[in-house]
């Protein structure tokens, strides 16, 4: 299943997941040039819990969410 899939379905995650989720959904452009830091300030949540995000949907962290996202996005344009 593809990230963007996951992200949509908001398969096992907690409350600051779902809000991180609708975050990447709604702004995935901007989400992919942001550092960890960023993007955790502008969700009001932390690195620790971004990374975990990206754990459930099977990728090894925040860059690899990136990298994932930027492929899906210009699949999608």
């Amino acid at each position: 299943m593809n990230l963007l899939t996951q992200l949509e379905l908001k398969m096992h995650f907690t409350e600051s997941e779902n809000i991180l989720a609708q975050y990447i959904l709604e702004h995935g452009e901007e989400v992919v040039k942001m550092s960890i830091h960023t993007f955790a300030k502008k969700t009001y949540s932390s690195p620790a819990t971004i990374v975990r995000l990206a754990k459930k949907c099977g990728l090894s962290g925040f860059n690899d969410l990136k990298i994932t996202l930027a492929k899906e996005l210009s699949l999608h344009t």
